[in-house]
């Protein structure tokens, strides 16, 4: 299994690459930010942690190959392609218009309505109702379903090109209210919302804590220290993390004499190399 900032082959396979390199190379850091600023890039290292899961994709598959035809294969994945699958449909339109899309900040063309708005007392809510269902069930929420026939928002054509108006009727609503009164009314109504959420809430939510999606793993140099839970999450074989992960070069004596056989002068000998 080999990951690379851009694969083990093609004209850039030994160019150095990192995170974020593969983050502008892959076209999100372009596409992130607004219009009349620098692009920004994303908060997560989403190339790094989505390359890793493509790689393991591709090692199951790749044993699952090997199971059936005997024979192995490398499994190659490079940093940028991690990012670039997660484009969605972006090459598509980009492909009958002939054009790239601008950054736009928080509004995705045609994705409406969907932003943040910061609520009465100081924080930021997101709500995403971007189905005619959603929307309708958000302007029962709040207090306007005449909205959902309002010329400027009906047919959905019309609601696509006036995203700026009903995002200002929703600001206005969520601006009047606490956050907490705002989450409510939203979930009793089924519409998609939730605060923007800050590493203190996510460490302090009762959801996270219930999914055990905030472990407490002992360090070999720190402590204790937070991370991620197990995802996904199986029923019947669930994942743990059972120990803080290894030092460098830790069980190489457990791997190289135990599971794969090899004799003590062997491993002096690679040693003595450099090697391990």
């Amino acid at each position: 299994m080999r990951i690379s900032g851009y694969g083990q082959t093609g004209p850039y396979k030994d160019r150095a690459g990192f995170d974020r390199v593969a983050l502008a190379f892959a076209g999100i850091t372009g596409l992130t930010g607004y219009p009349d600023r620098p692009p920004v890039r994303p908060a997560y290292f989403v190339a790094d942690y989505g390359a890793g899961m493509f790689a393991a994709f591709g090692a199951m598959l790749a044993l699952r190959a090997r199971d059936q035809t005997g024979k192995g294969q490398d499994v190659d994945m490079a940093l940028y392609e991690a990012v670039w699958r997660m484009s969605g449909t972006h090459i598509a339109s980009y492909g009958l218009q002939g054009k790239d899309r601008e950054r736009s900040g928080n509004y995705m063309p045609g994705v409406v309505p969907a932003e943040q708005f910061e609520t009465s007392d100081g924080h930021f809510l997101v709500i995403n109702a971007t189905t005619p269902r959603a929307f309708s069930k958000l302007c029962e929420a709040i207090g306007q379903p005449e909205l959902v026939h309002d010329p400027r928002f009906a047919p959905r054509t019309n609601l696509m090109q006036n995203h700026a108006a009903i995002h200002a009727i929703l600001g206005e609503w969520v601006g009047q209210r606490p956050l907490a009164e705002c989450q409510a009314t939203l979930d009793q109504f089924g519409v998609p919302a939730t605060k923007v959420y800050l590493m203190e809430d996510i460490v302090g939510d009762p959801h996270f804590a219930d999914r055990h999606q905030v472990l407490s793993v002992e360090s070999a140099d720190y402590g204790h220290l937070l991370q991620p839970g197990v995802v996904p999450v199986l029923t019947a074989t669930p994942g743990r993390v059972a120990h803080r992960a290894p030092l460098l070069g830790e069980h190489n004596e457990e791997i190289l004499l135990g599971l794969l056989g090899m004799q003590p002068a062997e491993l002096e000998g690679l040693k003595a190399k450099g090697l391990v």
